[in-house]
């Protein structure tokens, strides 16, 4: 819902751009970055009850993703 209302916001500017995919998969983020300087990253599993009771699942999200987009860029 937040990526529709922010391209709402935002959709007609040419530099911007959005995406669905999973930090997780870098091949889609190769993709989704390339030519890109700048991202904000907002993929994370925030909730701690749903973190606590997935842990490794918390993991492939919130640290390998955001390695993966770093190793991207």
């Amino acid at each position: 819902m937040k990526q529709w209302e922010m391209a709402k916001l935002y959709g007609d500017d040419p530099r911007v751009r959005f995406f669905i995919g999973d930090v997780r998969d870098k091949d889609r983020l190769e993709r989704a970055l390339d030519g890109i300087e700048y991202v904000v990253h907002a993929a994370a599993t925030k909730i701690v009850p749903i973190a606590e009771y997935n842990p490794f699942e918390c993991i492939k999200t919130n640290i390998n993703g955001a390695m993966n987009g770093r190793r991207v860029s």
